[in-house]
């Protein structure tokens, strides 16, 4: 369960997320800066992690470092069609952090969101679902 806490944003960042001071205090200040944090939980060295639209979250830096090690960074073009394609970083248009081994040729942007265009493989389950399903029409 998720408690909301008033933070601090710090000069240092970790690329770019920045680095924060929580006050864990009971107390919660509308007008301060606010995140999201596991009920109880302290951490050692909170950075701030946005969630969509909604509060930023503070997790622990190393549990941020070993996210973004699992992940690359993208500078892509966006086409008028939402396709995307890897170009150099000061010719993108933004940045993005996908699986490294992401092609980007079976991804697109629509409305914002990255999709995929492509079906995933299925795996075995769902092979003999799909057999079960035409069986059954």
């Amino acid at each position: 369960m998720k408690v909301i806490k008033n933070c601090k944003i710090l000069k240092d960042h970790y690329e770019e997320f920045p680095l924060i001071q929580i006050r864990y205090e009971d107390e919660v200040f509308v007008d301060l800066p606010v995140c999201t944090i596991e009920f109880g939980q302290t951490l050692e060295k909170p950075v701030l992690y946005p969630v969509g639209k909604g509060i930023p979250m503070a997790v622990e830096l190393t549990w941020l470092m070993a996210q973004l090690a699992k992940l690359k960074k993208f500078h892509i073009k966006i086409d008028d069609h939402g396709h995307i394609k890897e170009i150099d970083p000061k010719d993108a248009d933004t940045v993005v952090r996908l699986p490294a081994d992401t092609n980007l040729d079976e991804v697109m942007i629509v409305n914002g969101q990255i999709i995929r265009t492509t079906p995933a493989p299925m795996g075995e389950q769902d092979q003999v679902e799909g057999e079960k399903n035409n069986v059954a029409n």
